[in-house]
């Protein structure tokens, strides 16, 4: 295949070479006078392009890869030039196998090493690749962050990538891949299947689980989130009475950072309470509320 104008796909083109003058023999084209030319079809300047060359290169360096690594690459680094502007643009490409999705958010993704060299061609694309650069595989955190896991919480699927785990960890954890696996993916899928609820503890809240306090059988539960310095979801549980003294366990997540908190109570009123106080455990911070009576009191008279 010719060298055409990557604006129209014409062959009609001609570019700077270095002519000897008194016997008109052409002593030089250099490589950059083969990239830029006039098209004598569109009469414009236009970034040429040796699509054969092209194609060429790209087979022999994924030829090359899968020697070098036994494995076939992820992507390309490329150069692309826009069809309608004819501006240059470095991109990369994702070459999907059948059911990836890693890699999916890359300027550009085909199926294989077949559509990638068609991409080198005047197709039906709004770009044209110049050049291949080389080929990469991703690394293996790379893939985790893309990684898609599924979990179901109350009949419901929340999915989180491995992104969003890492996000939502801090730094020092260091994440390892098994990590995500095991535990962190789960946390951060719960966490934001939580954040979905707008149950809150108010004051009509409170009023209405100490109402309903004696239908609530061993095993059943109460969920809602609370504003603290942070958001928490709470869930508090009825015991079973073979853990008496104990009647309440109350299981506590922070949804903006990592933090849990879990207790047994005697009575309802003391879980709640120590709900309001923030799970304050600390003897020398005085309590917010002494009492349920005085959390009510405050809400009623704005002496929150």
């Amino acid at each position: 295949m010719s060298i055409i104008c990557t604006r129209c796909g014409g062959t009609l083109v001609v570019c700077e070479a270095t002519v000897t003058p008194n016997t008109k023999v052409i002593t030089e084209i250099s490589d950059d006078s083969l990239q830029f030319g006039q098209c004598e079809t569109c009469k414009a300047q236009s970034v040429l392009t040796d699509v054969e060359k092209t194609k060429v290169a790209i087979k022999s360096g994924f030829a090359e890869f899968v020697k070098a690594n036994g494995r076939k690459p992820h992507y390309a680094d490329c150069c692309i030039v826009w069809k309608d502007t004819n501006n240059l643009e470095n991109v990369q490409i994702r070459l999907l196998e059948s059911g990836e999705s890693v890699g999916t958010d890359m300027f550009f993704s085909c199926n294989g090493l077949h559509a990638f060299e068609s991409l080198a061609e005047f197709g039906k694309e709004v770009f044209i690749i110049t050049e291949c650069y080389g080929f990469k595989t991703f690394t293996e955190e790379e893939i985790s962050e893309e990684k898609t896991y599924e979990y179901e919480f109350g009949g419901e699927k929340i999915s989180v990538t491995g992104k969003e785990v890492r996000a939502f960890y801090p730094e020092e954890y260091k994440l390892a891949v098994q990590d995500i696996e095991l535990f962190a993916a789960y946390n951060t899928a719960e966490r934001k299947y939580y954040r979905k609820s707008d149950c809150l503890l108010t004051p009509e809240f409170v009023q209405r689980l100490l109402d309903e306090e004696h239908l609530m059988e061993a095993g059943e539960s109460d969920s809602f989130m609370i504003q603290l310095s942070f958001l928490w979801h709470v869930q508090i549980r009825k015991e079973p009475e073979n853990l008496a003294p104990f009647k309440y366990a109350l299981e506590a997540c922070c949804l903006e950072h990592i933090g849990t908190f879990s207790r047994r109570y005697i009575t309802l009123e003391e879980t709640l309470l120590h709900c309001l106080n923030g799970f304050n455990e600390n003897a020398a911070i005085l309590n917010r509320y002494q009492s349920l009576q005085d959390y009510f009191y405050r809400h009623t008279h704005g002496k929150r």
